[in-house]
């Protein structure tokens, strides 16, 4: 071959940026459908699993205040209480938001957060609206984890986190993640009783919170 037929390195340059520019719109294109696609909510998996859908076990509202008085229990010396989803989903109604009006170009706002305990495992879903430009939707997130201690505190860590049908890789999970987390304004009485929690653990669907 000669040195005519041969490409240049501006020309090979050129097919390798146009190669990986390519890359990262079939990339972001697969992203964004497994995003808008909608997911399946329901309080019990079905006995037949479609395998192309993802499933979000959603946690339980209905509940009074008791977990109120198990907060003055573990407060007031008893050194373990046990609670239910739905106590957790009592807290959770407490729980508000802040976003601006005017919204940047793009944006994902997650509400009410829902708990689920299912097992030894710590669930939590949410509908969320999302923006890109003049694109809005509404999306569901969810994400299966645990409590860990961090800075003194107790955090729920993510081990799989989706935005709708997505389910984001560890970098990008945790700082979605921590930017989503950071959002939530937490009363005075939920973060009282946090404060004096040591340890959380979740055993048969239930969360055994050991004081300080």
């Amino acid at each position: 071959m000669s040195s005519e037929e041969s490409p240049d390195l501006s020309t090979a340059i050129k097919l390798l940026a146009n190669a990986i520019i390519g890359a990262l719109i079939g990339c972001f294109i697969a992203a964004a459908y497994l995003v808008t696609t909608p997911v399946m909510e329901v309080t019990f998996l079905p006995d037949q699993i479609e395998p192309a859908m993802h499933y979000v076990l959603k946690g339980r509202t209905a509940g009074g205040d008791s977990w109120k008085y198990k907060a003055t229990e573990l407060q007031g010396g008893k050194s373990e209480v046990t609670f239910l989803e739905t106590d957790m989903n009592r807290w959770a109604s407490s729980f508000s938001t802040d976003y601006p009006e005017e919204k940047p170009s793009i944006y994902l706002e997650p509400q009410r957060p829902i708990f689920r305990l299912e097992g030894d495992k710590l669930l939590i879903s949410a509908a969320a609206e999302t923006g890109f430009g003049a694109w809005h939707k509404l999306v569901i997130l969810s994400l299966e984890g645990d409590f860990v201690p961090d800075a003194g505190a107790l955090q729920v860590e993510p081990d799989k986190f989706y935005i709708g049908s997505l389910r984001l890789p560890g970098p990008v999970k945790d700082f979605v993640w921590k930017r989503i987390s950071r959002a939530y304004i937490l009363d005075d009485e939920f973060q009282s009783l946090w404060s004096s929690i040591e340890s959380a653990n979740i055993h048969e669907s239930q969360l055994i919170l050991t004081a300080k």
